[in-house]
């Protein structure tokens, strides 16, 4: 094979180097965009199957899910059957007057018009609350033995701002009498009560 001279060498060696920048900016540029277009894509495709299971997996769910909605919907409407209607007053009345008749508590008075207010439980807490003031009269045992029913019987009321006093006794010069003891033992409590507002719409 004869040499080659000098000047084809030199343009050959141009053409080889030429070729290889050529082939690297085509590399780089084109094949390495690709790449990174079809890693972008299966990327893509992996989350949109991810998304595709997890709503096929909520689809297969609905049905329980539905069923346990409706179940928590019944328990709260039995819970707001415990609960104050617009009619707070006559129901609240109704309610305390049946509970203390168990008990030798005896009710002297409640606030005509609660106050209405947030319930201050929770943020955002769906439910309004009424505040009744409530007069009684009681030993106190037996207005501690009654308190601690009330509060295991009405889980959504609550007690608040007790105050006891002693009951002023009646009868002068009767202080030996059993009325004049039984007197001495009564107790003049003043209270609030708390109770949760049943909604006017359902939740």
């Amino acid at each position: 094979m004869n040499k080659l001279s000098k000047d084809k060498r030199d343009k050959l060696l141009l053409v080889v180097i030429g070729t290889i920048i050529v082939t690297g900016a085509l590399y780089f540029l084109v094949v390495t965009a690709q790449q990174q277009h079809l890693a972008d894509y299966l990327a893509t495709v992996d989350a949109t199957q991810e998304k595709l299971a997890k709503a096929e997996r909520w689809v297969r769910m609905a049905p329980g899910i539905q069923a346990n909605l409706d179940g928590n919907r019944k328990d709260l409407e039995v819970k707001h059957e415990f609960m104050a209607p617009i009619d707070k007053f006559k129901w609240f009345y109704n309610t305390l007057e049946k509970f203390l008749s168990q008990y030798a508590v005896k009710l002297l008075d409640i606030t005509r018009e609660p106050e209405v207010g947030e319930a201050g439980v929770l943020p955002k807490f769906p439910y309004q609350a009424a505040t009744f003031g409530v007069k009684l009269r009681a030993r106190f045992h037996d207005f501690g033995r009654c308190l601690a029913d009330f509060e295991n019987q009405f889980p959504y009321m609550r007690v608040e701002n007790i105050e006891l006093e002693p009951e002023t006794s009646g009868k002068p010069g009767a202080q030996n009498s059993a009325a004049a003891v039984d007197a001495a033992e009564q107790l003049a409590i003043t209270l609030r009560v708390v109770t949760l507002i049943k909604p006017a719409t359902p939740l």
